[in-house]
């Protein structure tokens, strides 16, 4: 018989796949990005962040995003970004199943090589916004992207990528000229977050952590990363020390080096 913790993570597995599908799913169906643009009292809009202010003058044709998640809630509010950060890799970026559907089997244009953005390719993309969301741009990059487009960098409130996912949302909302927009992709989210925690009782109370092994010593992502967020969205409890900010874990705020609990689920 499939031990306590065995059917915990299948049952986890499969509520990740559904919330995934469904709010991608309902992102299509319920917000109504048919008349996501928004009249011109939409902008102009001026959005702080870790870099300063951005103000942005008329609706975005032509957005390239640089965080690793961004082009997410830009895709979902039914703007296809003309640049997007590499993250796992073209043919996984463009994959997975809450953005399949959304690219219609086009493969995305990737700007960043080894972990550095392409200035030239990002201006030779003309794009009229860059947004930085779920990134770490420093001054220097900063001045340079501006050079080419208005950017919205990071959050100020957050440390580097510990944003939370719905904070994002909104930011790029606000961007793009469809704040209600954002708001009900939101509402539809964490509705589905409440109906996976009524349909699993047996995720309150338990302690659950993610850990990256990719490297010899192996590390804890932070609570406050998406990953955090999303376990503690469907009711599991992170550990202690998994609780802190990058301030007390590591530069990057999203892992920390161990974690306190007896047993808790690894994931």
């Amino acid at each position: 018989m499939p031990s306590r913790s065995t059917r915990i993570l299948a049952a986890l597995f499969t509520t990740a796949a559904i919330i995934g599908f469904s709010t991608a799913c309902g992102t299509s169906q319920g917000v109504d990005t048919a008349s996501a643009t928004q009249s011109n009292d939409a902008f102009p809009v001026t959005i702080e962040h870790a870099q300063g202010s951005t103000t942005i003058d008329a609706e975005p044709r032509r957005v390239v995003t640089l965080g690793y998640t961004d082009h997410e809630p830009l895709l979902a509010l039914g703007v296809e970004p003309v640049g997007m950060a590499e993250w796992w890799g073209s043919g996984m970026d463009e994959s997975w199943p809450w953005t399949k559907d959304y690219w219609k089997g086009k493969t995305p244009t990737y700007i960043n090589s080894g972990g550095d953005f392409n200035f030239e390719q990002i201006a030779s993309l003309a794009p009229d916004l860059i947004l930085a969301l779920y990134a770490d741009v420093d001054t220097e990059t900063y001045k340079k992207l501006t050079s080419i487009a208005p950017t919205v960098a990071q959050s100020k409130d957050y440390d580097a990528y510990t944003t939370p996912w719905t904070d994002m949302t909104l930011t790029a909302g606000r961007a793009l000229g469809k704040e209600p927009q954002a708001q009900q992709l939101i509402a539809d989210t964490e509705n589905a977050f409440a109906t996976a925690r009524a349909a699993h009782p047996e995720f309150s109370g338990q302690t659950a952590t993610i850990v990256n092994l990719d490297t010899p010593e192996g590390y804890v992502f932070s609570s406050h990363d998406p990953r955090g967020i999303f376990l503690s969205s469907l009711g599991f409890t992170l550990p202690r020390r998994s609780t802190h900010s990058s301030a007390t874990s590591s530069a990057t705020g999203c892992r920390t080096s161990d974690t306190t609990s007896s047993n808790p689920l690894i994931v």
